[in-house]
């Protein structure tokens, strides 16, 4: 809305079109020139310079023999026109950033231990593709991430238990392996046998935790009890404690390559338990997933 530039009492609204139609006769001095540079008629750019100049009951450009100029009024109303015409241009540029996923916001759910060994390095390599986006990572246990993605508080979920929601859709990407990890000479030899885990203490995550109830399940199945279990809210305060040589615990292998490598810790054979699951991406069934989470989502499965 322009105030102030008419004679009319009462402000009037202006098209935009008009006034950046009227920045390019202003630009060429002509009509005619004005059409081929809008790749529009000579008639309706005449049309829209009568309109603009009812609106505002005053002239805007005059004829000055074969060329037009502009008048007074003509002049600050072109220059809000080529304001808007650079600002529809930007507009326009930072709508394809964004289809393209190469700006926005992308907000992404991660359990802990997806959150903690897996995301880092693609959210890394994600980066310097998109360098634009803005990423927030929101950590939480399986169930917790999963009701974010319903919520719609995240786009995306990368988790590493069974999700069964039927809003939500779930897709494994990789393979991940737990393994039961002891401080190196804890366990002489490193082996627990049903007899021998009656003396061992377990170390286990949270209610909700996808870890610990693949452990607990393996553990059942295969009639292992331990002696007594202790409760910890993270991965890492389970690590540390296992390093310390509070007890026993179950990790994903990729989580200890380090240890293992330093020989601070060291699998351990547990009898008839192997526990192997999939680290899955969750989304809403219902919506299509932005560009940027589309790019995320590639590269997780890469």
């Amino acid at each position: 809305m322009v105030s102030g530039l008419c004679t009319n009492v009462e402000p009037v609204e202006l098209n935009p079109v008009h006034l950046m139609t009227l920045a390019r006769v202003a630009e060429y001095g002509s009509l005619t020139r004005a059409a081929e540079a809008l790749s529009i008629t000579q008639p309706s750019v005449s049309q829209q310079m009568r309109e603009l100049e009812r609106v505002c009951a005053m002239p805007v450009i005059v004829q000055r023999g074969r060329s037009i100029a502009v008048t007074a009024l003509g002049e600050e109303l072109a220059e809000i026109g080529r304001r808007i015409a650079l600002e529809r241009a930007r507009a326009g540029r930072i709508a394809e950033r964004h289809k393209a996923g190469e700006a926005g916001s992308l907000v992404v759910g991660a359990s802990m231990t997806t959150g903690t060994f897996v995301l880092p390095a693609v959210i890394a390599r994600f980066m310097r593709q998109h360098p634009e986006v803005r990423i927030d990572v929101r950590m939480g246990n399986t169930s917790g991430v999963a009701q974010m993605v319903l919520d719609d508080l995240a786009d995306v979920g990368v988790v590493e238990g069974p999700v069964v929601m039927p809003e939500i859709a779930v897709e494994p990407f990789v393979r991940d392996a737990l393994v039961c990890t002891a401080r190196v000479g804890r366990i002489v030899p490193p082996r627990i046998t049903r007899e021998s885990a009656l003396k061992e203490t377990l170390l286990v995550r949270e209610e909700g935790s996808a870890t610990r109830q693949a452990v607990l399940e393996a553990l059942a199945h295969a009639g292992i009890v331990f002696g007594r279990s202790m409760l910890f809210g993270t991965t890492d305060a389970i690590h540390e404690a296992v390093r310390r040589g509070v007890g026993v615990a179950w990790m994903p292998e990729v989580a200890i390559e380090r240890d293992v490598r330093e020989k601070t810790l060291e699998i351990v054979d547990v009898e008839g338990v192997a526990i192997e699951r999939m680290f899955s991406i969750i989304r809403r069934r219902d919506g299509a997933l932005s560009p940027a989470a589309a790019a995320l989502v590639t590269l997780l499965r890469s």
